[in-house]
Protein backbone atom coordinates (compact mmCIF):
# COMPACT_ATOMS: atom_id res chain seq x y z
CA UNK A 1 0.00 0.00 0.00
CA UNK A 2 1.29 3.50 -1.27
CA UNK A 3 0.01 7.22 -0.17
CA UNK A 4 -1.26 8.02 -3.91
CA UNK A 5 -2.68 11.91 -3.25
CA UNK A 6 -1.78 13.42 -0.31
CA UNK A 7 -3.39 17.05 0.50
CA UNK A 8 -4.46 19.07 3.45
CA UNK A 9 -7.94 18.66 2.49
CA UNK A 10 -7.48 14.56 1.03
CA UNK A 11 -5.33 11.92 1.65
CA UNK A 12 -5.52 8.59 -0.29
CA UNK A 13 -3.93 5.12 -0.17
CA UNK A 14 -3.80 2.62 -2.68
CA UNK A 15 -2.37 -0.92 -3.81
CA UNK A 16 -2.72 -1.54 -7.26
CA UNK A 17 -1.04 -5.09 -8.21
CA UNK A 18 -1.69 -4.56 -11.98
CA UNK A 19 1.76 -6.68 -12.52
CA UNK A 20 0.46 -9.47 -10.22
CA UNK A 21 -2.97 -9.69 -11.92
CA UNK A 22 -1.48 -9.38 -15.09
CA UNK A 23 1.01 -12.90 -14.18
CA UNK A 24 -1.90 -14.62 -13.11
CA UNK A 25 -4.15 -13.56 -16.04
CA UNK A 26 -1.30 -14.66 -18.70
CA UNK A 27 -0.50 -18.25 -16.66
CA UNK A 28 -4.24 -19.04 -16.74
CA UNK A 29 -4.40 -17.93 -20.77
CA UNK A 30 -1.11 -19.85 -21.62
CA UNK A 31 -1.98 -23.26 -20.02
CA UNK A 32 -5.31 -22.99 -21.05
CA UNK A 33 -4.19 -22.42 -24.86
CA UNK A 34 -2.04 -25.30 -24.12
CA UNK A 35 -5.05 -27.54 -23.21
CA UNK A 36 -6.99 -26.46 -25.71
CA UNK A 37 -3.97 -27.78 -28.34
CA UNK A 38 -3.57 -31.41 -26.56
CA UNK A 39 -7.32 -31.67 -26.87
CA UNK A 40 -6.95 -31.17 -30.60
CA UNK A 41 -4.12 -33.32 -30.55
CA UNK A 42 -6.36 -35.87 -28.98
CA UNK A 43 -4.21 -36.07 -25.69
CA UNK A 44 -7.20 -35.58 -23.71
CA UNK A 45 -5.89 -36.48 -20.30
CA UNK A 46 -2.73 -34.13 -20.66
CA UNK A 47 -5.67 -31.54 -21.57
CA UNK A 48 -7.57 -32.39 -18.31
CA UNK A 49 -4.73 -31.89 -16.44
CA UNK A 50 -3.74 -28.78 -17.36
CA UNK A 51 -7.39 -27.59 -17.03
CA UNK A 52 -6.93 -28.74 -14.09
CA UNK A 53 -3.57 -26.53 -13.17
CA UNK A 54 -5.56 -23.32 -15.00
CA UNK A 55 -8.45 -23.32 -12.95
CA UNK A 56 -6.13 -23.72 -9.76
CA UNK A 57 -3.54 -20.52 -10.55
CA UNK A 58 -7.48 -18.76 -11.64
CA UNK A 59 -8.92 -19.70 -7.70
CA UNK A 60 -5.00 -18.55 -6.48
CA UNK A 61 -5.22 -15.26 -8.00
CA UNK A 62 -8.64 -14.18 -7.31
CA UNK A 63 -7.74 -15.07 -3.71
CA UNK A 64 -4.31 -13.52 -4.16
CA UNK A 65 -4.80 -9.85 -6.25
CA UNK A 66 -6.90 -7.10 -4.16
CA UNK A 67 -7.21 -3.49 -5.24
CA UNK A 68 -7.60 -1.63 -2.20
CA UNK A 69 -8.48 2.23 -1.79
CA UNK A 70 -8.90 3.85 1.62
CA UNK A 71 -9.68 7.69 1.44
CA UNK A 72 -9.03 10.47 4.75
CA UNK A 73 -11.17 13.42 3.28
CA UNK A 74 -11.51 16.51 5.73
CA UNK A 75 -14.20 18.50 3.24
CA UNK A 76 -16.89 15.60 3.41
CA UNK A 77 -15.31 14.65 6.83
CA UNK A 78 -15.48 10.84 5.36
CA UNK A 79 -13.48 7.67 5.74
CA UNK A 80 -13.96 5.65 2.78
CA UNK A 81 -12.45 2.28 2.26
CA UNK A 82 -12.59 0.18 -1.19
CA UNK A 83 -11.66 -3.47 -1.89
CA UNK A 84 -11.96 -4.65 -4.84
CA UNK A 85 -11.28 -8.31 -6.15
CA UNK A 86 -12.58 -11.02 -8.99
CA UNK A 87 -14.53 -11.87 -6.04
CA UNK A 88 -16.49 -9.20 -5.05
CA UNK A 89 -16.57 -5.28 -4.13
CA UNK A 90 -16.32 -4.33 -0.39
CA UNK A 91 -16.84 -0.75 0.31
CA UNK A 92 -17.31 0.71 3.59
CA UNK A 93 -17.71 4.63 4.69
CA UNK A 94 -17.39 5.92 8.69
CA UNK A 95 -17.33 9.61 10.10
CA UNK A 96 -13.68 11.19 9.96
CA UNK A 97 -14.44 12.51 13.29
CA UNK A 98 -14.39 8.72 14.62
CA UNK A 99 -11.22 7.81 13.62
CA UNK A 100 -8.43 8.30 16.38
CA UNK A 101 -5.12 6.66 14.12
CA UNK A 102 -4.18 4.22 12.21
CA UNK A 103 -1.65 1.58 13.36
CA UNK A 104 0.57 -1.35 12.37
CA UNK A 105 -0.31 -4.13 14.58
CA UNK A 106 0.49 -7.68 14.69
CA UNK A 107 -2.37 -10.10 12.61
CA UNK A 108 -3.50 -12.19 15.23
CA UNK A 109 -4.98 -14.65 12.54
CA UNK A 110 -1.45 -15.39 10.50
CA UNK A 111 1.23 -17.50 11.17
CA UNK A 112 4.59 -16.05 12.41
CA UNK A 113 7.19 -17.12 9.60
CA UNK A 114 11.31 -17.26 10.33
CA UNK A 115 10.60 -15.36 13.74
CA UNK A 116 8.53 -12.82 12.27
CA UNK A 117 4.69 -11.92 12.18
CA UNK A 118 2.56 -10.73 9.56
CA UNK A 119 1.34 -6.96 10.44
CA UNK A 120 -1.63 -4.74 8.92
CA UNK A 121 -2.77 -1.40 8.72
CA UNK A 122 -5.57 -0.90 11.28
CA UNK A 123 -7.99 1.94 11.60
CA UNK A 124 -8.54 2.37 15.04
CA UNK A 125 -11.49 4.30 16.10
CA UNK A 126 -12.28 6.60 19.63
CA UNK A 127 -15.06 4.69 19.84
CA UNK A 128 -15.45 1.08 21.20
CA UNK A 129 -15.67 -0.47 18.34
CA UNK A 130 -12.79 -2.98 17.23
CA UNK A 131 -9.89 -2.17 14.77
CA UNK A 132 -10.69 -2.55 11.38
CA UNK A 133 -7.86 -4.35 9.52
CA UNK A 134 -6.88 -2.08 6.04
CA UNK A 135 -4.19 -4.53 4.65
CA UNK A 136 -2.13 -7.41 6.11
CA UNK A 137 1.70 -7.87 4.80
CA UNK A 138 4.48 -10.34 5.75
CA UNK A 139 7.10 -7.42 6.39
CA UNK A 140 10.88 -7.99 7.89
CA UNK A 141 13.02 -5.14 7.59
CA UNK A 142 16.00 -5.77 5.11
CA UNK A 143 19.11 -7.59 6.01
CA UNK A 144 21.18 -6.06 8.16
CA UNK A 145 18.87 -2.93 8.84
CA UNK A 146 16.80 -4.63 11.87
CA UNK A 147 16.46 -0.85 13.31
CA UNK A 148 14.86 0.52 10.25
CA UNK A 149 11.07 1.22 10.31
CA UNK A 150 9.24 -1.00 8.01
CA UNK A 151 6.86 0.19 5.35
CA UNK A 152 3.87 -0.59 7.35
CA UNK A 153 4.69 1.44 10.43
CA UNK A 154 5.74 4.29 8.11
CA UNK A 155 2.71 4.42 6.18
CA UNK A 156 0.84 4.24 9.47
CA UNK A 157 2.92 7.51 11.12
CA UNK A 158 2.23 9.19 7.70
CA UNK A 159 -1.55 9.17 8.40
CA UNK A 160 -1.68 9.80 11.76
CA UNK A 161 0.81 12.87 10.98
CA UNK A 162 -2.21 14.14 8.59
CA UNK A 163 -4.94 13.27 11.15
CA UNK A 164 -3.21 15.55 13.51
CA UNK A 165 -2.15 18.49 11.36
CA UNK A 166 -5.05 21.12 11.63
CA UNK A 167 -6.51 22.43 8.41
Amino acid sequence: MKIVEKTADRLRLGSSPWLMTGLFAAMVVTMLAAAVGKQRDGASNEAGVLFLFALAVLIGGLFICAFVRLTLDRRSGRVTYSRFTLRGWQHRDWALADLASMRAATDPTEKVREGRPYRRLELVWKTAAPPFPVQSAYQRPPRGQSGTRAPLETLASTVNSWLKRKR
